[in-house]
């Protein structure tokens, strides 16, 4: 795994609203309630309160909507790309 792509796992943080899609399509989302210290992996809790294992080589698209305990700015990131596109549609 490159090291920009660790990056970007990196930056999310415990309170974020996320939602996961593929080739355009949103699968799911919920809340990051935690996350393993290298990056590598998030655990999200969805709506109905099931939690999820998300590994960094999973090839999600993934969208950064908002943080439940703290005002933070939306973008999307293409972990492939290894930047942050602002309020821009992802597609494979």
């Amino acid at each position: 795994m490159n090291s920009s792509r660790t990056a970007k796992w990196l930056s999310l943080a415990q309170g974020d609203v996320i939602t996961f899609s593929r080739r355009g399509l949103t699968l799911w989302g919920g809340v990051i309630d935690d996350r393993t210290e290298d990056g590598h992996i998030i655990w999200v809790t969805d709506e109905v309160g099931t939690r999820r294992l998300v590994h960094s080589q999973d090839e999600y698209d993934f969208a950064v909507t908002g943080n439940v305990y703290f005002q933070r700015d939306s973008r999307v990131i293409d972990p492939r790309a290894g930047e942050a596109l602002a309020g821009e549609a992802l597609t494979c």
